[in-house]
């Protein structure tokens, strides 16, 4: 006997073994791997580099177009956008709060400027408590003919264009003269006040008032000749803040006005006070002649 093993190798036998077994049935194999494949593997189009991705697409000869339309279309919505803020944030009927806490139902200069006169005259006081005046205003008219404002000033006389409202404050007594209390500088300056406030409101809240005329009250056994004459441009840094700040409310009477008082309505009024008359013209029409008559 050789020196050769007589047992088979284990090593030989499983070799033999993988060589002759048959192929498992395909329920019995893997599912192939459904993980992407590597760029690099992928199968390529012919003429496309292992790697690179898609080339962009050819930009079509619509695109301009299309996005000219787009813009419009934004733009239109842009604008309703800032139409519908306006409608929801614009003025309401309600009075102007940030200026004052009243103000007429109506912007029609006749109806509003009675409205005016209705509300600011019962404020208004003499001592004994009395109201001072009544007012009576409407459109720039005596006896429902219209009235041309004539300014006589330093020998000249210009007439003035725009709509104006007149107011007349009336005592009750003779010829519109206060019946009670006596005259006095205070008194005068209450009045003076009583036509400032009157013009704020009326610039406030009817719209194209150029000028307010106030005619005041005479002294007892004289013809009124007496007036205040505002313009709007006087009065723009009262109109653009609230009236509380200018006129406190509710006004003083006349013993009770202070230095602060009295030194803001001087400033306010004293140029504003013209003496005044009504001519007829030679076309039947009327003038009301204001000539200056500044005090202090």
């Amino acid at each position: 006997m050789s020196g050769e093993r007589l047992l088979p190798d284990p090593l030989d036998e499983a070799r033999d073994a993988l060589e002759e077994a048959p192929p498992a049935p395909p329920w019995d194999q893997a599912p192939p791997s459904e993980e992407p494949q590597p760029a690099f593997l992928a199968p390529q189009e012919p003429g496309q580099q292992a790697g690179s991705e898609d080339p962009p697409d050819e930009p079509t000869p619509y695109a301009p177009r299309f996005q000219l339309l787009l813009g419009a279309l934004l733009g239109i919505a842009a604008v309703a956008i800032v139409a519908a803020l306006l409608i929801g944030t614009g003025p309401s009927s309600g009075p102007d709060r940030n200026w004052s806490t009243w103000k007429p139902d109506t912007d029609k200069a006749g109806d509003a400027a009675q409205e005016i006169g209705n509300h600011v005259a019962p404020s208004y006081r003499l001592d004994s408590g009395a109201q001072l005046v009544g007012v009576k205003g409407g459109k720039l008219e005596v006896a429902d003919l219209p009235v041309r404002l004539a300014l006589a000033e330093q020998g000249n006389v210009s007439v003035l264009n725009g709509d104006g409202v007149l107011y007349t404050l009336c005592g009750l007594g003779p010829k519109c003269s206060i019946l009670s209390g006596k005259p006095s500088a205070e008194r005068h300056l209450l009045l003076r006040r009583e036509a400032l406030e009157l013009a704020l409101y009326t610039f406030r809240y009817v719209p194209k008032t150029d000028y307010v005329v106030a005619l005041l009250p005479p002294r007892k056994g004289t013809a009124a000749t007496q007036a205040m004459f505002f313009r709007k441009d006087d009065l723009g840094t009262q109109l653009d803040r609230p009236l509380q700040s200018t006129l406190a409310s509710p006004p003083p009477r006349s013993n009770s006005l202070g230095p602060g008082d009295i030194s803001t309505l001087q400033a306010l009024t004293g140029k504003r006070l013209f003496q005044f008359k009504f001519e007829q013209g030679q076309d039947a029409s009327v003038f009301l002649v204001l000539s200056p008559f500044a005090v202090g």
